[in-house]
This record gives C-alpha cells, structure tokens and sequence, in this order.
C-alpha cells in the first residue's frame, strides 16, 4: 500500500506539473492578446489624433519669443470609450476644450533689415495639429484669424495668428483669451510657460491617471470624474529657458521640444483592463488546482473512494477551461460578467461531474460550493485594486490555516500502511436500483 500511496502522490504531482504547463500557455495567450490589443490602439493613432502634447501660447517676435507674465489654462475634457473602434477593441478619446488666458507687457517690434517692423504672432503648439479646432484669440477684444503651420519656428508644429500689422494693440499692455479644441487618444500633456503660470484640468472620466513631471497641487476624484489643478513655478522657467535655448540654435540643433519640456499630463486609462486582471486571476490557478486535487485525496484516503488519475485530469481540465473563457468571454462583454459567467460554467461542469466521481450529493455539494467560494473570494480580492496582494497573501494564508486545522488529527503513516478499501459499486446516492 506504501508504494500505491506514494505513486499516487507522484501522479497528481505529475498532472499538476501537466497543469502548470497548460497555464503557460494561457498566459502567453494573454500576452499575445493584450499586444495585439496594443498594436490596435497604436493604428487608430496613427489614424486619428493620438496623444496630445500642448506648449501654453506664446508671442514670436521674430525669431525671439516673449512669454506672458501670468497665464491661466483651463480646460474640460469629454471622455468617451466607444467613438474610435477597431473589431472589438476601442480607444479611449478625448475632446478637451481648452480656454486659456494671459497678460503680456507692451511690445515694440524691433526693425528688420529692410527696416520694416519684425513680424509678431502669437502661437499655440500641439503636437497633433489634426486633434485641433475651432481655435478662436482674442486680444484686447478684438478678435484675430488664425493658420495652421506644421513647419513652425524651432521644429514645432502650431496655431498662428498674425498680428504685426496692430501697432496700436502691440503698444498697450496685452491680454489674450484663447479658445480651441483639442482632440485626443490616451492622455493630454501641457506645458506651461512664462510666469505665474496655472493648470487646471477637469473631466467625465473616473479613472484619469495623473503623469508627467509634476502631480496636481489638488485633485477631486469621484464617479461623476475628476477635477485638478497644477502651480509649478519650477517646470514653467525651466520650459521657458528650454524653448529660449532653442531660439538661439541654429535650426539643425533644435530639440524637439514638444517631448523635451516638461508636462503637466492627465491619462484617461482603463483600471479593469481585460488582460491585466485575466492576468492577476491566473498567478492563483495553481492555487485552484492543489485546493481541488488536495480535496479529491482527502477523500479518497480518509473517506475510502477511489479517483483515478483521470478524473483528477479532467477537473484539472475543467479549471484550465475557466481561464480560456474569461479571457475569451472578457474580450467582448464586462469583465465582472465574463467573470462570473466562466466561473459559474465551470463551477457547475466540476459539480455535476464529481456528483459521480465523489459519490453522492453531499460531498459534490461540498466541494462545488468550496470551488464557488474561492471563485467569489478571489474575484473581491482582485476588485480592490490597492490591496490585492496584501488580501491574497492574507487568503492564502487562511486556506492553509484551515488545511492544517482540518487534518491535524490524520496520521498519514496508517494511511500508507492501510489499503484503500474500493467501493462496492460506486453509485452516487440517489443512483441505486434494485438488481433483478
């Protein structure tokens, strides 16, 4: 019986081994998935306005730019997740619409050679020029047309508005009003210059992600969206010097300042991806299978039932068939009801077949309705996004606690010594007929 005993350990040591392979494979699945899903993402990009990096306006007086004593940008994003699809993947856009207003000392143009005043205009980069509309400037009142130039000053593609021609405007103190839209996929970074320079972001979406070089000085996050505002002094100089610098380069040295400046920059992400949280669900499969096989061989040692190795790999395949359809099922509907439909198929599928296997209803209930808990237990626990793993380990912990609890009193030697008595027909209860 020692020799059964322990072959029988090697074999469900073998198959769980067989098992770690399948999950291999599944999560290779998910990696080619999720790059697949990426690469999508990057063509609707390259179709549309992709991410969004915006310089605050500044004036161009020639070649030299001036830069506003304060200015104050604002801006309110519609976020939407179903305007730009590709089969069944989606990206996430924005329409931000942005008003933007600043103060400006006086200007005297300087004199050309030609001894006409040197031209001034007023620009706003974006890195996407196809992302932007309806740009409306306004200066002391008075409203100015505007072009859109994709081989700007300093490498940059912007908004320009002419105004060299309105002596009488460049000889009073300025203040510009600027409105325009901008439209984008991902995010939306702002740079901002001169001084006193303030950002505030605002916007439908619950899950924004804040990024760049600096966090807001004050957030508000709720279902409803979010709300932000940024004062950094430090990054509107350094910006500054930086695009300064640039203007004293000759043109085959120009940065590219819309990725060198720093950015105050709001991501609109997606916090139940689909292949990130399919992921974290498969670090707990093997898991699944050693609660799974470690049940089946208790009672096949202390309740006296036979469970061939097969039966312990086709529940191992009806677990591994869970992960395949969320991941299959998650690519198309929410993923709390892809979720809950694979592990209810599943769940179900393992019942019914250990209704037989476990010989009667009680124990298949048993098992069914601890194959179900772990399911629950794990979807909460991938829900908390901040304590997964803290909840996890602490999991974890308490199933081995029980494990332990529960077979304190076993004395594993008897087992190996003692055969295991087979069953006599092994119907499941409710199953027995009488024999003619």
């Amino acid at each position: 019986m020692q020799k059964t005993f322990t072959i029988k350990l090697f074999i469900i040591g073998t198959l769980c081994f067989l098992f770690g392979l399948g999950m291999v494979f599944i999560n290779s699945l998910v990696y080619e998935r999720s790059n697949y899903h990426q690469s999508v993402m990057e063509e609707i990009k390259t179709m549309h306005a992709g991410d969004q990096f915006m310089i605050a306006p500044f004036l161009l007086v020639g070649d030299a730019p001036i830069f506003a004593q304060s200015s104050n940008i604002a801006g309110t994003s519609d976020v939407q997740d179903d305007k730009y699809r590709r089969g069944i993947y989606h990206a996430i856009s924005h329409q931000s619409s942005l008003d933007i207003s600043q103060k400006y000392q006086p200007i005297t143009p300087p004199k050309t050679e030609d001894n006409d005043a040197a031209p001034v205009s007023l620009i706003i980069p974006i890195s996407d020029l196809r992302g932007a509309s309806n740009a409306k400037i306004t200066i002391n009142g008075k409203e100015y047309p505007t072009k859109f130039n994709t081989q700007g000053k300093y490498h940059l593609s912007y908004i320009e508005a002419i105004i060299t021609d309105d002596a009488r405007t460049l000889d009073k103190p300025l203040n510009i009003r600027t409105n325009l839209n901008v439209l984008g996929i991902d995010s939306l970074h702002i740079a901002p210059t001169g001084d006193n320079a303030e950002v505030s972001l605002a916007g439908n979406w619950a899950e924004p992600k804040f990024l760049g070089d600096a966090l807001p000085n004050n957030k508000r996050i709720d279902a409803t969206g979010f709300s932000a505002d940024w004062q950094n002094d430090f990054l509107a100089t350094a910006n500054t010097q930086a695009i300064i610098s640039a203007s004293e380069c000759k043109s085959e040295c120009s940065p590219n300042l819309h990725n060198n400046l720093n950015h105050l920059a709001v991501a609109f992400v997606n916090t139940t991806d689909t292949y990130t949280l399919t992921d974290r669900t498969i670090k707990y499969a093997l898991l699944f299978l050693v609660i799974s096989f470690g049940t089946f061989f208790l009672f096949e040692t202390i309740k006296k039932l036979r469970i061939h190795p097969l039966q312990y790999g086709l529940v191992a395949s009806a677990l591994l068939m869970f992960y395949v359809l969320l991941l299959s099922l998650a690519e198309h509907i929410a993923f709390y009801a892809a979720y809950g439909i694979a592990a209810g198929a599943c769940a179900l599928l393992i019942g019914f077949y250990t209704y037989y296997v476990l010989d009667g209803a009680k124990r298949s209930g048993a098992f069914t309705l601890l194959l179900s808990s772990l399911y629950a237990g794990f979807y909460f626990i991938l829900s908390i996004d901040e304590l997964n793993l803290l909840l996890g380990a602490v999991f974890c912990f308490l199933l081995l606690a029980a494990v332990m609890f529960i077979t304190r009193k076993v004395d594993w030697y008897a087992l190996e010594l003692n055969p295991m008595k087979p069953n006599q027909t092994h119907q499941p209860e409710g199953d027995n007929h009488a024999n003619p």
